[in-house]
């Protein structure tokens, strides 16, 4: 498993050090005027529209202009830095909790990223785990981006490793032309010719070996829904 990889890794363990300090010690301002606020708002008098229940109280619009996947990505860690505030009396772990969700969609990042290209792991462990570009956006200014992306990734794995719903007819990485596409049947359940004896063995119609029997489309109407008693009319009439 990558997990396995990385965590063997001198360098991986190193930005994670590194991260782990700067969220810490580094508190952007944008998080504590814009983001951390709307979300203790929302902790404390929970709404369904906490946007509207924010601005009520802050006229400031800017606050938080993401949607509800942002707030829950960001939402659970920052509540237990709120309870901890609570319990301690402090000031401090509301903001650390939402520095954390940022560090957890950083190395989800890396894992996707990671998964998707397994050999070139220690490549990327340096272009992007150790990236400046990615720190100063992440931990000293504060954007929370990475949140975005990281599903984004996600969702490429899910995607490129085959755990998507997978269409008969259509692969969306090899495009065909339909005439090149291979005869698919129906099974429409109107005829079934089978030795009883065997059905009566093996508790199936079905029986290998077995050759199917092509009716005409216009024949192989099932009869489910009203629209197909309307459409089987048309046809008798």
């Amino acid at each position: 498993m990558i997990y396995n990889q990385l965590k063997q890794d001198p360098y991986f363990r190193l930005g994670l050090l590194i991260k782990v300090l700067a969220i810490l010690f580094f508190i952007p301002s944008i998080q504590e005027t814009w983001f951390v606020p709307f979300l203790v708002n929302f902790i404390q008098n929970p709404s369904i529209n906490p946007w509207a229940s924010f601005v009520e109280i802050n006229a400031d619009t800017l606050s938080f202009p993401y949607g509800v996947p942002m707030l829950l990505a960001h939402l659970p860690t920052t509540a237990l830095g709120w309870i901890t505030d609570g319990i301690f009396g402090t000031n401090y772990f509301t903001g650390l909790g939402f520095r954390v969700s940022l560090l957890i969609a950083d190395i989800a990042c890396l894992f996707t990223l990671c998964e998707l290209k397994n050999k070139y792991y220690k490549t990327l462990v340096k272009l992007y785990w150790l990236s400046p570009v990615v720190f100063l956006i992440i931990y000293w200014h504060g954007q929370t981006d990475i949140i975005p992306v990281s599903l984004l990734f996600l969702g490429a794995v899910f995607a490129f490793k085959g755990k998507l719903k997978k269409s008969i007819t259509f692969n969306y990485l090899q495009r065909q032309r339909s005439q090149n596409i291979k005869p698919l049947f129906f099974e429409n359940g109107a005829i079934y010719i089978f030795n009883c004896i065997l059905f009566k063995k093996i508790k199936n119609r079905i029986i290998k070996p077995f050759e199917i029997f092509e009716m005409e489309k216009f024949k192989s109407i099932d009869l489910d829904t009203v629209k197909d008693l309307i459409h089987l009319r048309k046809i008798f009439k």
